[in-house]
Formats: C-alpha cells, structure tokens, sequence
C-alpha cells in the first residue's frame, strides 16, 4: 500500500526521543523434548527429507554481475516444499506421556538452512524447537502466539541439515497444523566468523566498543540485522528499534524501503540483536576491516507488520525521488534480557 500523509507524518514523529530498555520477556531456550528422556529414539532413527540440489554457483554469478547495484545482500534461494506432521517426520509418544514429532531436513553443500511455515497453528502447551545435529545451537521454543499472519519463519542453522522438534500435551495432537512451505537454503555465508564475504567496513570505520563511541552507547542497543524473503531469494538487510511519542515501548523498527516494501516481505523478518565487535580494534588496521567474530544467531525475532513506507523502491526499483524508509512493527515479544533501546532524539 502507499502511505497516505498522516502515516508520513508519524514516520517523522516516532523519532522525537529517546526510548528505555523495552520491557518484555518471552522465549526463553530450554533443554530439547528429546534429550529429556531416555527411551527417546536416536536422531538417525527420525525420518530425513533431502531437497533438491541448488545451483549454488549459478546464483552467485548472478550475484557478481549485480554486485554494482542498489540492493540487499542475498544469500538464500527459496525451496518450495509441502511437508507436514501429518504426512512427514516421526512421531513418539514420551513416558510423560506427551507426543514429540521430529523431522530432519538435508541440502547437500548448504552453508545455512532455515524454515518457513506457511501455516503454523499450535494448540495450547505445544511447542517447537530447531537445531543442527550434535551440539548447537537450540532455537525455540516457538508457541502459537509466535505465529504472523499464521506462518513463521526460523532462524538460520549453519549447515546441510537442521532438525525441528516439536513436543504436544498427550490429547491436543489433533490440533496440530503445521505445514512447512519453503525452505531457505542458503548459498553463501552472512557476514560473520566462517567463510565471510566481503564486508562493507571500512578500516577508517570505528567499533562501537571503543571510548569515542560511549556518547552512543545506547543507541547501539537498538541497531538490528535481519532475513526476509522475496520472490523466491533471501536477504540481508539493518535498521535499528524507534520510539514513538506515547513512549509505551511498542517495538518499532525503520528500515530501508528498498529491502521491505510489502506486508508478505515482512512478515518474513527474522531479527538478530545485538551483533557487533566486543572489542576496539585500532583504526586504520586490517583487523578493523574484517567482519566481527560474534555469533549472529544468539538473539533473535521472528515476525513483523509493515505500518509505513515512503520510497519508489516498490514501484521502480530506484530509490532516488524519495526517502527510502519503511517503518514495521516486531511482532514478537523481546526478552528483557537483549537489552535493547528505543533510539530517538531529545530537544
């Protein structure tokens, strides 16, 4: 849709001042359904899904011959697939006496894997986790009120497989329905520890953990990056938490209208807080112009609502003419914990 002049106009006010932590909790990590019993069968008895292959070096040399123009970094293809707890996976009943489904989903030669629920309603109790095989990273657990739009999209897990994990209160598998519409296989890395592209910094670009920048600390808490999908690619994209003028710690988030320009894009939004260099490296060193070394997937989101947008991005793929901004809403609940900040300015 196209902002009409009010919406413009609280684009501008939702900057006027400074906001506090945002005051909420939720998703928590918790230990896997299956590693809580032992009579739990083993990750190589759980039915496997293998993907079709990718093209990877095909998309990267589409990649090389754009690297000029206006865009966000993409890093991921889009798999159609039509997998369900109803027809796919493996289900167990528990000695607690809970069902636990489990799924495992394999691309060979894929840097990341990620899940896009295109229906994702749970019953009540019921909850979902996603990892890697052995020991990584735990994303979830993932409830219905985690649901937008009714899908959902996941986290990246580093790898050729990932594993999803879902545990139902003993009478409520009936209300389980889920169906697991795209997976994101990622071709190529995001910028971080392994296998990195090349970064934007500059040396000449100053870490947020060094003294000069103590006047902005805070402000720092509010910048994330994210995911989103569109027409069949995944994307990289920043933009940073705002405040608005109730002050009420609604996550607003501005951004750029030439990475979201849809409600369908953002809806596909996955957050990742507080990535940054935990360290000042000297300016003007070669250790100040690589990527920082910490872990992209700690703190994330899932989820938003597109409220504004101002920019030609959606009509002509230019953003000359108009400020390129688009203004959504997280639609997750932000553990206290991140320890992020409403940015403004005062008066």
């Amino acid at each position: 849709m196209d902002v009409p002049k009010r919406a413009v106009g609280l684009v501008v006010l939702l900057i006027i001042g400074a906001g506090p932590v945002l005051p909420a909790v939720a998703q928590q990590r918790a230990p896997l359904p299956s590693e809580q019993h032992a009579s739990t069968r083993p990750p190589s008895a759980v039915a496997v899904e293998t993907l079709p292959s990718v093209d990877a070096a095909a998309l990267r040399a589409e990649d090389r011959a754009r690297s000029d123009r206006v865009g966000p970094y993409r890093y991921g293809k889009t798999i159609e697939t039509n997998f369900s707890p109803d027809r796919d996976g493996t289900w167990e009943q528990l000695s607690s006496g809970e069902w636990l489904w489990r799924l495992r989903i394999r691309s060979r030669d894929a840097v990341s894997l990620s899940v896009g629920f295109t229906q994702f309603q749970l019953p009540a109790g019921a909850a979902l986790y996603l990892h890697g095989p052995g020991d990584t990273a735990v994303h979830g657990p993932y409830t219905a009120a985690d649901a937008t739009a009714e899908q959902h999209w996941t986290p990246l897990i580093r790898g050729e497989e990932l594993i999803l994990e879902l545990v139902v209160p003993a009478d409520r598998r009936p209300g389980v329905r889920l169906e697991i519409g795209k997976i994101v296989y990622g071709y190529r890395s995001l910028p971080g520890r392994e296998k990195t592209p090349p970064s934007k910094s500059g040396s000449c670009n100053l870490d947020v953990a060094c003294e000069e920048a103590a006047p902005w600390r805070e402000q720092v808490q509010s910048v994330g990056r994210y995911t989103f999908e569109s027409n069949g690619s995944t994307f990289l994209c920043s933009g940073a938490l705002i405040n608005n003028t109730a002050e009420d710690g609604t996550p607003y988030f501005m951004t750029a209208e030439h990475c979201i320009s849809t409600p369908e894009e953002a809806t596909t939004m996955v957050f990742y807080w507080n990535y940054q260099n935990e360290t000042c490296r000297p300016l003007g060193s070669p250790e100040n112009k690589s990527v920082t070394d910490d872990d992209l997937g700690e703190q994330t989101s899932s989820g938003a609502v597109l409220r504004a947008r101002l920019g030609n991005w959606h009509q002509s793929d230019q953003i000359s003419g108009k400020p390129d901004l688009a203004l959504v809403e997280v639609d997750d609940e932000i553990p206290e914990a991140y320890n992020l900040y409403l940015s403004g300015w005062s008066r």
